[in-house]
């Protein structure tokens, strides 16, 4: 899953086949709509008892300290509340750092890794955050339970 404020994607294998979808959130809504909306999304389209691997937001820090914007605290929000909906609903979920599952390579390159491995998915993915949680299941993938 890579989760984000106004649109979250998930990506899973099914028959062999690689399935991704998004959701956008209501922009006029509140925090905790949003996270209603998006974990509500989910759920019915997941499959409980599944393993989920979650991008989760990270702090860059300094000689100074840590810098934490708004968004990033905000995400950090929708990220708890997704977890503990997903664990509830029989999920068993794994948070992990962009840096864990991409590095720090662009959008681009994680683009051209997914194409490389589903090249038929080129037509038909519409969104970076698309790309994003493909991306993840992948590194999941290789690297997962």
């Amino acid at each position: 899953i890579d989760p984000g404020l106004t649109r979250t994607a998930a990506s899973w294998i099914e028959n062999g086949e690689p399935q991704t979808f998004a959701v956008s959130a209501p922009a006029d809504g509140t925090i905790q709509a949003r996270c209603e909306h998006i974990l509500d999304f989910l759920v019915d389209k997941l499959i409980g008892g599944w393993t989920v691997y979650m991008e989760m937001p990270t702090a860059r820090g300094s000689a100074r300290g840590a810098s934490v914007s708004p968004e990033v605290l905000k995400l950090g929000i929708l990220v708890g509340y997704l977890t503990r909906g997903l664990i509830g609903e029989g999920f068993d979920v794994v948070l992990i750092t962009p840096n864990r599952w991409k590095g720090s390579t662009p959008k681009e390159v994680t683009k051209q890794r997914v194409l490389r491995k589903w090249p038929e998915l080129g037509l038909s993915i519409r969104s970076n955050d698309e790309y994003d949680s493909l991306g993840i299941l992948l590194w999941a993938s290789k690297h997962g339970k």
